[in-house]
């Protein structure tokens, strides 16, 4: 009887435990089917998003792998992002230990971007070359197996006629400071030990470091000649030159890391200089302008022909009736602005301030009429 029992008991757990099962899976398929019905319905009722440029796109239920909405979705298109990963793998893969990759990345055109520049940046933030060559020819190695290319480029300024009134704006000269000198800053992070775990480990953490630069356009003007009389005229040069600095460098957690770091940013070289003059001069050539521009070779300025000169000199002439004597001589100053290029956005302004000096007229020679 015991035997018979202890059977019986079996026999009931047994089916017990089946019915428990059949309960589970029946629910779990009933859910299943709930979770289908809801998804073809959404997939139904679910039209095309706005603003979705994409030419596919999936929206998959990640339990059940259901499609809930979908554009194209069966299409093969060619990798995106993931470009550059199966690059790497497929580097990896044929690369050897002590292997050189080189590669060259053309660099286009941004329609309503003026391209400035480019610099390659190693891992730790260190500026490893720079330049503004539409090529770019990059080396990896497994010992530096990480690079970044900057490309520097810039919004296009609007650029409007100036008016054409009877008032005319030849003679406006630039307002604020100028001297030729500009800031910027520029960021980088590093990996710095910060600690140590429980086991000993070194523990890490991002720092970042600000760098503070500084470029610096520095110029003189010579006049040559400095005194004379009123009724000739002179002429003036400006030589220039460009210095950058790095002048702070602060950090999170340490502040002498890259110390040395050269810019990223590229410094350009000013593209223009104006002489303004206080004075009016007309002859029978016509009437000089109070502002001048200046020619440009290389890193000098130089007057143009002036259009009230017989002989094409490149001089700035004086009128007859400007002041000063033998006897009182008169100083007389112009300024000179050079403008152009700088950082990024911000261009460069140095003021130069000249002086001549006038000890009569030119009457007073035995010939008039000359340069």
């Amino acid at each position: 009887m015991n035997q018979n029992k202890i059977k019986i008991i079996a026999v009931l757990l047994l089916l017990c435990i089946s019915a428990a099962w059949l309960a589970r899976y029946e629910i779990q398929e009933s859910g299943q089917n709930l979770s289908g019905q809801m998804a073809d319905k959404m997939k139904q009722n679910t039209d095309e998003p706005q603003n979705l440029y994409a030419q596919s796109a999936v929206l998959m239920d990640a339990d059940s792998g259901r499609v809930l909405f979908g554009k194209e979705e069966e299409a093969i298109r060619p990798m995106a992002s993931t470009t550059k990963i199966m690059t790497c793998i497929i580097a990896l893969e044929h690369m050897t230990d002590n292997e050189i990759v080189k590669t060259t990345v053309h660099i286009n055109d941004w329609d309503g971007y003026e391209y400035s520049g480019w610099n390659v940046q190693l891992a730790d933030g260190e500026i490893q070359y720079t330049g503004d060559e539409r090529d770019v020819d990059i080396e990896l190695a497994p010992w530096v197996p990480v690079k970044n290319l900057n490309i520097e480029y810039y919004p296009k300024e609007e650029t409007t006629s100036p008016p054409t009134d009877s008032g005319g704006n030849d003679d406006i000269k630039p307002s604020g400071i100028c001297d030729g000198e500009i800031e910027w800053t520029e960021n980088a992070t590093h990996r710095v030990v910060t600690g140590y775990n429980s086991k000993g480990n070194e523990v890490y953490s991002n720092c970042k470091h600000t760098f503070t630069y500084k470029a610096t356009l520095s110029a003189n003007a010579t006049v040559s000649p400095s005194t004379f009389k009123s009724g000739y005229g002179f002429e003036t040069k400006v030589n220039y030159s460009i210095t950058t600095k790095l002048i702070d460098n602060s950090g999170e957690y340490c502040s002498n890391w890259n110390s040395n770091r050269s810019a990223s940013k590229k410094v350009k070289e000013p593209t223009k200089a104006t002489v303004y003059i206080p004075w009016s001069m007309t002859n029978i050539m016509g009437t000089q302008s109070k502002s001048i521009s200046m020619d440009k070779s290389g890193k000098v300025f130089q007057l143009p022909k002036s259009p009230v000169s017989e002989t094409g000199e490149r001089k700035i002439y004086t009128d007859v009736s400007l002041a000063g004597t033998q006897e009182k001589p008169v100083n007389h100053s112009f300024e000179i602005y050079i403008s152009g290029g700088g950082v990024g956005n911000v261009e460069f302004c140095k003021k130069i301030t000249k002086t001549i000096t006038i000890n009569g007229d030119m009457f007073e020679d035995d010939f008039s009429g000359a340069d």
